[in-house]
């Protein structure tokens, strides 16, 4: 991850990135020739501090995903109450709540997951 500035210094990119915005370069196994394509994936791991609440002991989590496949996962000590979206749930390796979801749609959709600490008892 780089900034538009450093993308923009290699020159050859055609349209200019904004000098301040954050910006993924990668690297592919071989040169396009003329004409070809190639596919890429892209994974991306991040924190939503504002997505997150604390409503009467109750974890809430409100967003909407753009993205075809979404992974929400809990924080440890957390069990999951409602989801507004099907989804599959899971655990992790360590234990946390994981919830894959899957946007079929053109746009997003909007999930909220409620959550309470596990043994306590409302």
């Amino acid at each position: 991850i780089v900034t538009g500035k450093q993308v923009n210094a290699l020159g050859y990119y055609p349209n200019r990135a904004p000098d301040d915005e954050v910006v993924v370069q990668g690297e592919l196994p071989h040169a396009l020739g003329q004409g070809e394509s190639v596919r890429v994936r892209v994974a991306e791991t991040y924190t939503d501090p504002v997505g997150y609440t604390t409503k009467n002991g109750e974890l809430v989590w409100d967003r909407t995903l753009g993205r075809p496949r979404n992974e929400v996962t809990l924080p440890e000590g957390w069990m999951l109450t409602e989801t507004t979206v099907p989804a599959i749930i899971s655990l992790d390796e360590q234990g946390r709540i994981v919830c894959r979801f899957t946007n079929p749609r053109n746009d997003e959709i909007h999930v909220v997951l409620k959550a309470r600490r596990r043994g306590v008892t409302s």
